[in-house]
């Protein structure tokens, strides 16, 4: 099993997106606050991170369980996330 992935995220809000590389082990809330923070520092003002920030699988918008670990999701290299 791979140590990290690499998935790519879009901000909608900000029409920016990027490739990140995330560890396996890590929980999804954690992930995702660590990115909106990332985002709202790179999307100069557009985008506000907040606890209620959220990863979406891009294609079928679906939500995850932040309190699952990446490794148990079907998140994988390649997978595209929206960021809101």
């Amino acid at each position: 099993m791979m140590n990290k992935v690499l998935i790519e995220v879009k901000l909608p809000s900000a029409g920016i997106s990027y490739d990140l590389s995330v560890p396996v082990s890590m929980q999804i809330g954690t992930m995702t606050q660590s990115i909106a923070s990332v985002f709202a520092k790179l999307s100069n003002g557009v985008y506000m991170a907040s606890p209620e920030s959220v990863v979406c699988e891009q294609m079928t918008g679906k939500e995850y369980d932040i309190n699952a670990r990446v490794c148990e999701t079907d998140i994988r290299n390649g997978t595209k996330l929206f960021l809101f």
